[in-house]
């Protein structure tokens, strides 16, 4: 999957979100606004402006995990299904399986990653990274060996990209975070375009199962970690009365 990302023409493409009005082109925008005796009277706070730039970045950021979320789950779902079949194959058993799961990876895969840009290919590796908890590198290096692995992270960095970045849910991706847990909400809407196998289907299947279950165990974690809080908040406050009490 990602020596397909790496080999993409897309990849040098310009992202739909990235456009930008030249110093030429007037640039319009539509302000909110309020009728006061017929008039039509527009308002727009300054820190607006000041944030503008940073809610740009939080748009094109937004539009791009939107378009390639569901080909992170379509990957992934598929590398776990590659993994669990592979878990009891000796060497050679693996490498004939591998040449089988990398003809149904372009079968699914070839034609929309050639339309994606940079920037939509950073965001997608980011996300099988989120969704795996393996990086581009390591996936790279295990299926096609490490002098492989280092020829396209080269290449990566030519694209300035990386095959080793990392997701920090809590820390630098955070946005990207809370974005996927709109998606997941129902909030936000994607774009799941139908599965070309049926081997695809049954893994991205089993990959919405286990997400769903995932997310149930993690509700449900919350809330219990919440109820611990509010016990321990109590019997705080339960002795700090009885203490004030004891007082003369």
């Amino acid at each position: 999957m990602f020596l397909f990302l790496m080999r993409s023409s897309g990849f040098a493409q310009t992202d739909p979100s990235e456009n930008k009005t030249s110093d030429t082109t007037a640039t319009f925008r539509v302000l909110p606004y309020y009728i006061e005796n017929g008039d039509t009277v527009p308002y727009l706070s300054i820190s607006a402006f000041t944030h503008e730039e940073k809610d740009l970045e939080s748009i094109r950021l937004q539009y791009r995990v939107q378009k390639v979320y569901p080909y992170a789950l379509i990957c992934t779902g598929l590398l776990e299904k590659f993994e669990r079949e592979t878990a009891q194959m000796n060497k050679r058993q693996k490498k004939k399986y591998y040449k089988l799961a990398q003809r149904l990876l372009k079968i699914e895969f070839i034609d929309e990653l050639k339309n994606l840009s940079v920037q939509q290919g950073q965001v997608l590796m980011k996300l099988i990274r989120r969704e795996s908890g393996i990086n581009a590198y390591d996936l790279v290096k295990e299926l096609r060996g490490a002098p492989t692995a280092m020829v396209w992270q080269a290449a990566a960095r030519l694209y300035g990209s990386s095959m080793k970045q990392e997701y920090d849910a809590k820390g630098a991706d955070a946005e990207m975070e809370e974005i996927i847990a709109q998606i997941d909400a129902g909030i936000l809407k994607v774009t799941y375009r139908p599965v070309k196998t049926e081997f695809t289907r049954q893994a991205v299947k089993e990959k919405l199962e286990r997400n769903k279950k995932r997310r149930k165990e993690a509700r449900a974690s919350a809330q219990k970690n919440k109820a611990m809080h509010r016990q321990a908040q109590k019997a705080l406050q339960s002795e700090a009365e009885k203490n004030k009490k004891k007082r003369p």
